[in-house]
């Protein structure tokens, strides 16, 4: 599989420890719902006991201070109490069955911001933002909410906390950049942020952890956009629907994985939208109004179902040839199973083979920074051959925690006549 030099030849492989049965690709399939009874762009939308809320926005009346409430059981919309102050581009997060409404633009860019209790269907003032602004992002975490971004003449990078218990806002670490027009949600206890105005950060993601403070820069998106959305379901981020300057209206879905901080394509929406609003159920996301092509404002709702593909379990011997030797034709290719479960017990076992008559093969194990984690030898018989399994722990006997591990077989003292070191997989007992 490669050639000897000095007496010394490594071959690289993929190692995966997965704690649980890997995942595969993300979809969702989109079905045409009730529509609202009135069409808007710039709502907002959330979900309290099974039930979603569309707040606000801009319709062919203007700005608007309608409310609606859906049933995804009956499939059907119903009227509720309206806010106190129409607003479109609002934030909204959701605390102990409250929906909070922060912030947007009235007669003016505000800092109002209004709770609505679905149980009693009305609305209270609460403390206001310490910055006015349309356009921002809100989401609840811990007990709290989150006002991010927006725009009042400026592209803000403020982020507020508010304390609903003591109704007060915390001014918190300023977004890395200054956008509008973003999508929020949260996810594995973090704050996520995508896409947005202006231009320059159509792309970016970020992430906010409450508990130091700090944002991280994460994987852009493939399409950049704002008037997005983004919603969280079944431990993914989606964005969804928006706007940029190579297609003025967006079907565009792409779906944010945490463990690999990677972005997938998703099934698009059926109805391209911007300025739309998302909220979930479960494991079914609901695309709420927005604007579609020119100023054609829509009552659309459309319902995502989340499925995840079950990513096939690999054939240990897969790629090898009919004894099970890795092909010349493939050098620097070490064949192995790259997919291990360590709730089984079980641990890959290969069976070595080299050109020497003896000596001995080492292999290391290095995590995804190239750190060296583990390193063991094992002494070749006098056929030049030695079983090996792989001790699935680093050199303090800390065993391997789930994530992609490379290992790299050394081979020493071979015969300078065989350049090749052919390695035959074994399934585990």
């Amino acid at each position: 599989m490669g050639r000897i030099a000095g007496g010394i030849m490594s071959v690289a492989a993929v190692l995966m420890i997965a704690a649980a049965p890997a995942r595969g690709l993300e979809s969702v399939g989109w079905t045409a719902k009730a529509g609202m009874g009135e069409a808007r762009e710039r709502l907002a939308a959330a979900v309290v006991g099974g039930k979603l809320y569309a707040i606000g926005g801009i319709s062919t009346l203007g700005t608007v201070a309608t409310v609606e409430e859906y049933d995804s059981v009956l499939d059907a919309w119903a009227p509720r109490t309206s806010l106190a102050q129409a607003r479109y581009g609002p934030g909204v997060g959701v605390v102990n069955g409250i929906i909070y409404v922060v912030g947007g633009y009235g007669t003016g860019y505000l800092a109002t911001v209004e709770a609505y209790n679905p149980a009693t269907d009305s609305w209270a003032s609460q403390a206001s933002l310490t910055t006015a602004r349309q356009g921002l992002a809100a989401c609840a975490l811990n007990g709290k909410i989150y006002a991010v971004g927006g725009y009042n003449g400026l592209y803000l990078s403020t982020v507020q906390e508010f304390d609903p218990i003591n109704n007060y806002w915390t001014t918190k670490a300023s977004l890395p950049s200054s956008r509008a027009y973003l999508g929020a949600d949260v996810l594995s206890g973090k704050l996520y942020v995508v896409g947005g105005d202006p231009v320059t950060n159509q792309t970016r993601a970020d992430s906010y952890d409450p508990a130091t403070n700090t944002w991280t820069s994460k994987a852009s998106l493939s399409v950049g956009r704002s008037g997005l959305a983004a919603v969280a379901a079944d431990g993914r981020l989606y964005a969804v629907g928006g706007s940029n300057l190579s297609v003025a209206v967006q079907d565009t879905v792409e779906v944010y994985d945490p463990t690999t901080n990677a972005w997938q394509s998703g099934t698009a929406l059926p109805t391209a939208r911007y300025y739309l609003a998302v909220a979930s159920m479960g494991t079914t996301i609901y695309a709420v109004g927005g604007r579609g092509s020119g100023t054609v404002y829509l009552d659309k709702t459309e319902a995502g179902s989340v499925t995840v593909a079950s990513a096939a379990t690999p054939d240990p011997n897969a790629g090898l040839g009919p004894e099970g030797v890795v092909a010349a034709s493939r050098p620097g290719v070490f064949v192995a199973p790259n997919v291990l479960d360590l709730s089984t017990g079980k641990q890959p076992a290969f069976l070595l083979r080299g050109g020497a008559k003896s000596g001995s093969v080492a292999y290391r194990v290095l995590d995804a920074t190239g750190r060296q984690l583990r390193t063991e030898t094992v002494d070749l018989d006098t056929a030049g051959a030695a079983d090996l399994v792989y001790d699935l722990k680093t050199d303090d006997a800390t065993p391997l925690a789930p994530g992609i591990y490379t290992v790299v077989l050394s081979g020493g003292e071979l015969d300078g006549r065989r350049s090749r070191f052919m390695v035959v997989a074994k399934r585990a007992p």
